[in-house]
């Protein structure tokens, strides 16, 4: 996995950024869990190129940038 953020562009042409790239020649799910270095990411989108590569690559942010808090202190 690539520590990096990442950018991708967007299909109506915005950038999402990502917290980490992950090449897997496995196949999963948008929304699938993945924990690495004890951090849980969670597959937000993914390019398949198993037609020539036999790997798809897959954009994950972290689990709670997915699951956003919203703390009602009121």
């Amino acid at each position: 996995m690539s520590g990096a953020t990442a950018l991708r562009q967007g299909i109506h042409g915005n950038a999402t950024t990502y917290k980490m790239q992950w090449f897997s020649m496995g196949k999963y799910e948008l929304g699938t869990r993945v924990e690495h270095d004890n951090v849980v990411y969670v597959v937000e989108s993914k390019n398949d190129y198993t037609d020539y590569a036999n790997v798809t690559q897959y954009f994950l942010d972290t689990e709670e940038s997915h699951h956003k808090v919203v703390i009602d202190d009121g």
